[in-house]
């Protein structure tokens, strides 16, 4: 098992989160820093608007007031001295009570409309943003006397700019604060966490690759440090139980070998006494009784020649030497076998050989094998008045062999297992065949020693047909 490149690992999701939290956070704070820092700057600008026209509001009335019938000179370096103490404001003005303007520092600035100015009371204007953005203060001279007002103009823009010069220093140190806060948050838990995580994982591959000596480190005291010696405890104990089942499996091998073996001896020497007494006139039911008696032998011959192949394949002993023959001689022995059992049961066997001097270089024990398990299958299973078909031919450089009958068919649940050891059809109830169930297995193992494929298609009630396809023949 390799490690697989994630494009959205543990790292790269872990940054995201971290940042996405520590872009809402920051997001949040500044939200807050800037309305409270535009709260208090109109508070303070406004308070000054106030106070700095309370405080000049006498003095350019009494200038005025001394002045205005002798010439506006001293009027205006009088307003100018106040207006360089206060660079907001913009414009400054004498209103008579019927609202008429009598003076302006600067004539080319409109004043807002201020209205009946009789009160004795300020009157403020206010803008979108909450700021003054002119005061109408009415003036009072010595004796009390309420001539006219003065009104400022404060210039909104200069205050909206200070304003948006605080908010952007915000905005800038907040987002310096959320990188650098994300870059310390992330290398600390990185470190702490994440790193340990990934550590584990490439150690938790290593050993599910087979490297069960390996282990992890335990000396953290956390969560982490308990999955750790977990991972260790299922370790050893996975170790534990393969050299259990590794010598189980080589005392199964060990133990087929030798029953396989020792079957193979007396059942050659049975075959050969019945072919001896087959050749004598003997009396039907005897001959009969050896015929069957022949039967059964060729059946657990055959039997003990696949659990031979099976343990000998498994176990890596077996190698598909490869001969030159032909497509007829590969399948001879074959016809003169099946062609009776097909006729003696009512089936129409057809072989199908796409010219048959063809040469192809194959494992001819292992093919031959393959073959004769397909047709006892496709004949074992196919009904009186059945067909079944074997078709050999050689294209693109590999054999090819297809077994077709027109029998019961195999049901989509069981396709899944036909090539598993000792698995056979599990309708017993309503088909009652002999059979081992390694049969399949044994032609699937004996094929892919040859580099080659075996497939099946198959619809309930309507047949099988059953592929084989043997690569590098020629």
């Amino acid at each position: 098992m390799q490690i697989k490149k994630r494009y959205f690992g543990l790292r790269i999701r872990f940054t995201l989160l971290v940042s996405a939290l520590l872009f809402l956070t920051f997001v949040i704070i500044a939200f807050f820093l800037v309305r409270n820092a535009q709260s208090t700057d109109i508070r303070n600008i406004n308070a000054d608007s106030r106070a700095f026209s309370s405080l000049a509001t006498p003095q350019i009335g009494n200038t005025y007031e001394i002045y205005s019938t002798s010439g506006s000179i001293i009027i205006d370096q009088q307003i100018q001295t106040f207006l360089s103490l206060d660079g907001n404001i913009s414009n400054v003005a004498v209103i008579g009570l019927n609202g008429k303007t009598d003076f302006r520092s600067d004539p080319n600035s409109s004043l807002l409309p201020v209205g009946n100015t009789n009160g004795f009371n300020p009157k403020y204007s206010y803008n979108s943003d909450g700021l003054i953005s002119q005061v109408v203060v009415p003036y009072l001279d010595n004796s009390g006397q309420h001539p006219y007002s003065i009104a400022y103009k404060i210039n909104a823009s200069v205050l909206a700019k200070d304003n948006q010069k605080q908010i952007k220093d915000i905005i800038l140190f907040s987002i310096i604060g959320l990188i650098i806060t994300a870059l310390i948050m992330y290398e600390l838990i990185y470190r702490l966490y994440v790193k340990p995580v990934e550590l584990m994982s490439r150690q938790a591959i290593y050993i599910s690759q087979g490297n069960y000596g390996a282990s992890m480190n335990t000396s953290r005291h956390d969560e982490i440090g308990d999955l750790a010696a977990s991972v260790n405890t299922m370790s050893e104990r996975l170790k534990a139980d393969i050299l259990s089942l590794r010598e189980v499996d080589r005392l199964k091998t060990e133990f087929i070998n030798i029953t396989s073996h020792n079957l193979r001896t007396p059942l050659t020497i049975m075959q050969g006494n019945i072919q001896l007494l087959n050749s004598s006139d003997l009396p039907k039911d005897v001959v009969e009784a050896l015929h069957n008696i022949e039967q059964s032998s060729s059946q657990l011959a055959g039997f003990a020649e696949d659990m031979l192949n099976i343990s000998t394949i498994e176990a890596g002993q077996s190698v598909a030497d490869r001969t030159s023959t032909t497509l007829e001689d590969l399948v001879k022995d074959l016809r003169e076998k099946f062609s009776p059992m097909a006729e003696e049961k009512g089936l129409k066997l057809d072989w199908q050989i796409h010219e048959p001097d063809t040469k192809v270089n194959v494992a001819i024990k292992y093919t031959k094998a393959t073959i004769r398990c397909l047709l006892d299958n496709a004949v074992k299973f196919t009904e009186k008045d059945g067909s079944v078909k074997c078709r050999l031919s050689v294209e693109d450089n590999s054999l090819k062999i297809v077994i077709e009958d027109s029998g019961i068919g195999i049901s989509t649940e069981e396709q899944t297992k036909l090539f598993t050891k000792f698995h056979r059809g599990t309708d017993t109830l309503t088909y009652n065949y002999t059979g081992t169930g390694i049969g399949l297995y044994v032609a699937k193992l004996m094929t892919e020693s040859q580099h080659g494929t075996i497939k099946a298609h198959s619809e309930q009630g309507t047949g099988s047909i059953f592929t084989v396809t043997i690569p590098g023949v020629s």
